[in-house]
C-alpha cells in the first residue's frame, strides 16, 4: 500500500509540473495561459500540500484533482472566481526566468499579422511572411 502511495504522489507531482510548465510555454508563445488552467494548477498544488501536510492518504487525489478540475471550470463566475486571485503567485511562478523583450517582440507580432489578415485583408501566411521581413530588418538593441 505503501508503494501506491508513492507512485501517487509523484504522478500527482509530475502531472502538476507539466501544467506548470505548461503555463509557462504559453507565455513562451506569447500567449496566456486560461485563467481556468492557472486555477486548475492552484488547486491541484493545494491538494499535493493538504496530503502531504495534514496526512490525508494520497488516495484522497483520486478524486481531489478531478475536483480541482471543476472548481476552476466554475472558477469564471463567482464566488470560485475568488480562486483567481489567490493563483496569481502560482502563475508568477510559472512565469520566472522568461525573456519579457523577446515575449514582447513575440505578442507586437502577432498583432501586426491579425491586423494585416483584418485591415488588408491577407492571408495569414502572406501576413506572417511580411512580419517576418520586418522582424529581420529591425536594428538590434
Amino acid at each position: 500500500m505503501e508503494t501506491i502511495n508513492t507512485v501517487i504522489i509523484i504522478v500527482a507531482c509530475l502531472f502538476t509540473l507539466s501544467w506548470l510548465y505548461g503555463i509557462r510555454y504559453k507565455m513562451q508563445m506569447a500567449d496566456r495561459a486560461s485563467q481556468s488552467t492557472i486555477n486548475s494548477t492552484f488547486l491541484y498544488i493545494v491538494s499535493i500540500i493538504l496530503v502531504l501536510i495534514v496526512g490525508f492518504s494520497p488516495l484522497h487525489l483520486l478524486w481531489m484533482f478531478p475536483l480541482a478540475v471543476v472548481i476552476s471550470l466554475l472558477s469564471l463566475t463567482f464566488p470560485f472566481s475568488l480562486i483567481s486571485i489567490l493563483s496569481i503567485p502560482i502563475e508568477k511562478l510559472a512565469y520566472i526566468g522568461l525573456d519579457w523583450d523577446k515575449i514582447q517582440t513575440l505578442q507586437d507580432d502577432v498583432k501586426e499579422v491579425i491586423r494585416l489578415m483584418k485591415m488588408e485583408k491577407m492571408t495569414r501566411e502572406d501576413a506572417m511572411k511580411i512580419v517576418k521581413e520586418k522582424r529581420s530588418k529591425r536594428i538590434p538593441v
